[in-house]
Formats: structure tokens, sequence, C-alpha cells
């Protein structure tokens, strides 16, 4: 039998990895085209390597002594208020990946090693970004570094999220780790078991959801698990809380979105995509999702209904069981009562 550590499944086969990697005739055009610092374009499906194409293109380049930065848009976050927050969150990753050291003083962050993602602090006076080193920096709009936030471990931190009053930090490694800090850099919490894939805070940023895999997991502010969400059959790639903090949507490589209540029980399963989901969104007014795939789709909700059958459903739980915490039995009583 072959041994399976050699294929690459639904990702990048990495430079620094054993593994089976098919040179093609992109390889050659792409690296000719990058010498020649001329424009491209690679147009093809997904899943036909175009990320292993990126990835191997820009390790040739640098053993030949010439720099090169992959922008990932979506590690710009969805937080930016103006297009020149949006240009400096392109400007953090180019000069974090061109390994540049120091602090030029014109607004430009440098001296980060491989960064995967930028979010700005809801006042929009901060600016936190993750890296490859396995550390979160912190930095204001001058381009001053603040704080940097030491504690995972792995390849890498994934993703970095602020709380809504802007006082928390939350951070996800490779490590199958979640930690908290605050501005200061101080380490809150470690919320274990998960990788952080998608982290995302309620409205009220009392709550924690993170994806990893195919379950997402509910967290209190002192790092207790509260529940986990079971029922997809592929990897969590988007965690969503929706506006009034009531009911969770999640989407998935099972090519389905998920909608979940606080107490973890399955609401609805939205299913019409023909590939995986990577990114779901509510409306500001909560009755309209978004999710994207090969196309976008819109979904329409009638909220009350859902959270009112699925508090019918959950009442006698969680009136009754000895095991349901004394704020738990709460959950549903914004929610109209049965009739």
């Amino acid at each position: 039998m072959a041994d399976a550590s050699i294929y690459t499944v639904g990702g990048t086969v990495q430079t620094n990895r054993q593994g089976i990697y098919i040179r093609r005739l992109a390889d050659e055009e792409l690296l000719a085209l990058c010498r020649e610092g001329k424009f491209a374009y690679v147009l093809t499906p997904r899943q036909m390597g175009k990320s292993s194409l990126m990835v191997r293109t820009a390790f040739q380049l640098r053993t030949e002594g010439i720099q090169s930065a992959m922008i990932d848009l979506t590690g710009i976050g969805t937080q930016v208020k103006n297009a020149e927050q949006w240009y400096l969150g392109l400007l953090i990753q180019i000069e974090a990946q061109l390994m540049l050291d120091g602090y030029r003083g014109d607004g430009v962050l440098f001296g980060i090693s491989g960064v995967n993602s930028v979010v700005f602090s809801p006042d929009g006076l901060m600016i936190a970004s993750d890296s490859s080193d396995n550390t979160v920096r912190l930095w204001n709009l001058s381009g001053q570094l603040l704080h940097t936030l030491k504690g995972h471990s792995g390849q890498g931190v994934k993703i970095v999220v602020f709380s809504p009053d802007g006082l928390m930090i939350a951070s996800g490694g490779t490590d199958n780790t979640v930690k908290l800090w605050n501005l200061s850099g101080q380490l809150l919490h470690t919320l274990e078991g998960h990788s952080g894939d998608g982290v995302v805070f309620s409205p009220d940023g009392q709550t924690i959801a993170t994806g990893s895999n195919d379950t997402v997991k509910l967290w209190n502010l002192s790092g207790q698990e509260l529940h986990t969400l079971n029922g997809h059959s592929g990897s969590v790639n988007s965690v969503v809380f929706s506006p009034d903090g009531q009911m969770i949507a999640t989407g998935s490589s099972d090519n389905t979105v998920k909608l979940w209540n606080l107490s973890g029980q399955l609401l609805d399963t939205l299913e019409g995509h023909g590939d995986r989901v990577n990114s779901v969104v509510f409306s500001p007014d909560g009755k309209t999702i978004a999710s994207s795939s090969y196309e976008v789709k819109l979904w329409n909700l009638n909220l009350d209904d859902l959270l009112k059958r699925g508090c019918d459903w959950i009442y006698d739980y969680l009136e009754n069981n000895p095991s349901v915490n004394k704020d738990d039995r709460h959950l549903c009583d914004d929610v109209a009562k049965r009739k």
C-alpha cells in the first residue's frame, strides 16, 4: 500500500514537506513571467493546484535571490472602514513577507514573519497581525509596535480577532488552541482542543465560537467549553453569529450551511451549493444569509419561527435537566414561549 503521507488532499503542497507535486507547463510559464516582471493570470477551477503553483513559484524565486510576497485578500479582515485601512492591510502583508527588519516611521509596519491575517480594532485605532512565527503583534496607526503576544506553538497563528468592545483579542493557532489576551499582551485563557480555523465573538462579547475540523465549540470568556455543535460531515470553514446573537450559522466543506441556537441544537440545514461553502454572513437585520462557494446564494430566514421551534423543542430539557447550569436555563427567556 502506498504511504498516505505523501499525498495532500484539499490543500497546498508545501515546499517544506515530503509529498508528491507534479510539475506542469504552467510552472515553467509562470516562473518565466515572474522572472521578467510581467503580469500573469492563473485561471482554473477550484482544487486544481493554484495555491501549490503559487507557493512553488515563490520558493523557486527565493532560491534565485528574487524576493516575492503572496497576498491573501481575505486575511485583511472585514472591519476596515475606508480605503486607506484596506491598503494598509495590503502593505502589512507585503512588508512582512519581504522580511524587512525595522520600523520605517511612515505608517508601514514590517519586521514580521509570514503574516496570515490582520484586523483593525473596533475603534479603528489599533491593528493586530498574526504570524507564522507563532506570535500576535499589536500596532498603533503610526506603525509603532505596542506588544508582541507570545504563547502559541506549532506552525503559526492562523487567525486573530478583537472582541466587540475592543478590550480582548482571540487568536487561533496550528497548535490546536485558541488563546485569549488583553490589550497589554497578557494571556488570559487558553481554549484547548480546537485549531481555530474560525474564531468569532458573539455581538455582546460574552461567548466565543471556534470552528475546527467538522465541529464548532462555544466557550465563555473564562475559557470554559459550553457546547459542541456536531452535524457537519466536512471541515467548518466559516462561523458567524446573527446580529442579535441568538443564532449561529456555519459553512462547511460538506456543501451546506447549518443554523444553530446557543444551546447547540441544530435548527436548520440549508442545502443547494455544489461545492464547499467558504463563507457565511448575516444581513444587518438578520433576516437574510449570504453564503459563498462557486457562487453566492441568498437565503431568506424566518428567524423568529426558527428560534421559537428550537426553544419549544429544548424547553423541557433546559427546565428539568439537572446537568444544565443556571445561566443556560435562561437561553430562551427572550424567545416567545410555547403556545
